[in-house]
């Protein structure tokens, strides 16, 4: 689990947030392509905040392997929705309650 020095880097990023709120608000995964369509972020930046994301433990990923080609699956942790939720943390006019 993240200190909390950690956590308020994590969420002191508005492109941080941004991801994780995206994540969490629908509790599904996204591939990489949504999330950049989404969030319109550069890749290079998206993919930077969610690799810092996922360091720290709260974004987490898997491969899909199909017939035509391969990619990541994102999701927010268990553990995030939980402090997102608990904090009522927001992202513009997203709150996540239970």
């Amino acid at each position: 689990m993240p200190d909390v020095e950690t956590l308020f880097h994590m969420f002191g990023n508005r492109n941080r947030l941004a991801i994780l709120t995206a994540l969490a608000e629908e509790n599904s995964p996204h591939s990489f392509s949504d999330l950049r369509e989404l969030l319109r972020l550069n890749p290079n930046t998206l993919a930077f905040h969610l690799e810092s994301l996922e360091y720290t433990g709260l974004v987490s990923h898997e491969l899909v392997d199909n017939e035509k080609r391969r990619y990541s699956m994102y999701y927010a942790t268990t553990h995030a929705r939980e402090l997102l939720r608990k904090y009522e943390i927001t992202y513009g006019m997203v709150q996540l309650r239970d």
